[in-house]
């Protein structure tokens, strides 16, 4: 990146993606949809409880940094 914030010429473009809302169904919609993009064979057994922990700590994160 350059001093003025924009991107160098050579440097790739990047794409942002974020849940639609903070619920935890968003969070889910969100992960499947990016899992299901990048390998339509993979089957979720993640627990409800493993979903909770990884919204609960992906919101935080979200949060400290702003």
């Amino acid at each position: 990146m350059k001093s003025d914030g924009k991107p160098a010429e050579n440097e790739p473009k990047r794409y942002y993606s974020r849940p639609r809302d903070e619920s935890l169904q968003a969070y889910k919609d969100w992960i499947e949809s990016i899992i299901r993009s990048l390998n339509l064979d993979i089957k979720d057994d993640t627990t409800e409880e493993e979903w909770e922990t990884d919204w609960r700590e992906f919101w935080k994160k979200v949060k400290e940094r702003l």
